[in-house]
């Protein structure tokens, strides 16, 4: 559009001049700057003229991280030639130019095939590839794309790692207690037949053996086999850019830390405030996880409360201390560090996620929080912008802790 405003600003000059001062030459000027303008806007507009477009979308459920594979076939009806047409694939999305150059013959036809990273999270509303056309000259810009559009779902980038109850160099340590496994204090009081979603560390050979089938112990309801997980999402904390900011990394650990507990038989539960209340009682398998990361893509910072009041009202409404707690949070203030410390009192086994929002470009030191939750023995885990996400969280947070540099994964999450 700069280009058509600046022809335009020459061809009124021009005329304006020749006008005023009647010498040919800016008559010449002028109307040769019309024909341009004029050239240049019949030949955009017949480049994307009878113009049809199909996609195949491959995928199923997509994650930040991922790529998304488009077989794009685009038809010409027009007994005219199209040069230099561009094919936009999922332009909806951001974070990527996923696009290709494609020349058709009269009445021809293409086929593309384009890979687009995926590289937010969320749920977007996607149509028809986008067609566009333009003039030789670069004046004119028209796209073409038919109506219609589809929900598509990325989730959250995670990382494999061990619960934090058994992570290496956690299985003991001063304040909170902390347990290697789930049957370190928790029983197996029944068994029932395994499903695909369970994990195979707990079958229970002995049953399998009499029944013929595989079966899978069943833990009492103790401390090790229940944990909730406390996301903040409160607006104004989220520091960084679009793709790479303290939320996305919140959520990124949120998701991951379900992700290992589920997968060892947890219950997995979530308590969020932010666009709106995501309170997701806690519950075994792989639906359950599913449920808490299509909760984590559609969740966004801009809650009305502080991590410490909801750090209070999950007290109020989880009054039982046999659970484990995990809070993820880019807030600095220590107040909630405070909060904490009154939940680990009643005896919840608790860690904290730290997301240092100065390595984001924040302004708060995150120095005087973990001092706190370091003085109190909550075990945290501490995550800076450019550092390795998966390390972070398998090692727990001290003075001195060296820095870690993150590969390059194509996900800024």
């Amino acid at each position: 559009m700069k280009r058509v405003y600046a022809v335009s600003l020459l061809m009124v000059v021009t005329l304006l001049m020749a006008l005023g001062s009647g010498v040919p030459v800016y008559y010449r000027v002028f109307f040769l700057t019309t024909l341009v303008l004029v050239f240049g806007l019949a030949w955009a507009l017949l480049s994307v003229w009878r113009l049809g477009v199909g996609v195949d979308r491959s995928f199923g459920k997509l994650r930040v991280g991922e790529r998304m594979e488009s077989q794009i076939a685009v038809r010409s009806g027009s007994p005219l030639p199209k040069f230099g047409l561009e094919v936009r694939e999922l332009s909806e999305m951001p974070g990527h130019n996923t696009a290709a150059v494609i020349n058709l013959p009269p009445f021809g036809e293409a086929y593309v095939k384009l890979s687009v990273p995926l590289v937010k999270r969320g749920v977007y509303r996607i149509g028809l590839p986008v067609l566009v056309g333009g003039d030789p000259f670069g004046i004119f810009t028209l796209r073409r794309k038919r109506p219609g559009t589809e929900p598509l779902a990325v989730m959250p980038y995670v990382v494999d790692i061990p619960p934090f109850s058994v992570a290496q160099g956690d299985t003991s340590g001063e304040g909170s207690l902390l347990r290697s496994a789930p049957e370190a204090t928790a029983s197996a009081s029944t068994v029932r037949e395994y499903r695909h979603e369970d994990s195979t560390r707990y079958i229970h050979w002995p049953a399998t053996a009499r029944k013929g089938k595989l079966m899978l112990k069943q833990f009492d309801g103790g401390m090790e086999d229940v944990l909730w997980i406390l996301l903040d999402l409160q607006a104004g904390t989220t520091v960084g850019d679009e793709l790479e900011n303290s939320e996305e990394f919140a959520v990124t650990a949120a998701a991951s830390i379900a992700k290992s507990y589920s997968e060892v038989g947890w219950a997995v539960g979530l308590l969020a405030q932010g666009d709106r209340q995501y309170l997701l009682p806690p519950q075994e398998g792989a639906p359950a996880y599913e449920r808490i990361s299509m909760a984590l893509t559609e969740a966004r910072a801009n809650g009305a409360y502080p991590i410490s009041e909801v750090l209070s009202y999950w007290q109020t409404h989880v009054p039982s201390p046999a659970v484990s707690l995990v809070v993820v949070s880019a807030s600095m203030e220590p107040g909630w560090g405070v909060a904490l410390e009154s939940v680990v009192r009643q005896g919840v086994t608790a860690s904290a996620v730290v997301v240092d929002a100065s390595s984001f470009g924040g302004r708060d030191d995150p120095a005087l929080l973990l001092s706190r939750l370091q003085r109190r023995g909550v075990p945290t885990y501490l995550l800076r912008k450019g550092e390795d996400i998966s390390y972070a969280l398998q090692h727990r947070w001290h003075p001195g802790s060296p820095q870690r540099v993150e590969e390059p994964v194509g996900a800024t999450a």
